[in-house]
């Protein structure tokens, strides 16, 4: 998309995530999500309810061996404005 001069928005990204985090593929939100805040764009609310399922899929995992690192140095506690 981005090689061919098409810029995704704020809805392209919601749209990416919607569809993985329907698959419940949280490896793919996790990585859509790092291309989203890469590239600029701020997340909404319809972002953050994607990345919901993420939680649950890393307390899955056992906590000296988390799947996902945080993108960028996010942490829960990190306020994006």
């Amino acid at each position: 998309m981005k090689s061919e001069g098409i810029h995704p928005t704020l809805v392209t990204y919601n749209t990416l995530l919607m569809g993985a985090s329907a698959d419940r593929n949280w490896a793919e939100v996790a990585n859509i999500f790092r291309q989203l805040l890469h590239s600029g764009v701020v997340p909404d609310a319809i972002t953050l309810d994607c990345l919901c399922g993420i939680e649950v899929w890393q307390c899955s995992f056992t906590p000296s061996r988390p799947l996902l690192k945080p993108p960028m140095g996010l942490s829960p506690e990190t306020r994006i404005s």
